[in-house]
């Protein structure tokens, strides 16, 4: 069965690498890695963003049932031309 995994990684480039790897050894697929900047005060929605932020890792792990087909015409390795 297909699992979902979201997490947060700090803003370094290293850790993020470090995790990613982790998570394809581990046999995880990398679904998305985004980066979203953090509020100069977290508690006030109008305050300004911060440079300073965080990435966000989705990941797929797990096998897909017998039976069930997998869409995989938007892999990455697919849109590469």
């Amino acid at each position: 069965m297909l699992s979902h995994a979201i997490e947060t990684c700090t803003d370094d480039h290293e850790l993020l690498r470090e995790r990613l790897d982790a998570l394809t050894a581990q046999g995880a697929r990398i679904l998305a890695v985004l980066w979203q900047p953090r509020r100069a005060d977290p508690t006030d929605q109008s305050a300004a963003f911060d440079s300073l932020g965080s990435f966000v890792i989705v990941s797929e792990s797990g096998e897909a049932e017998a039976g069930v087909l997998r869409d995989r015409s938007a892999d990455a390795q697919d849109l590469l031309a």
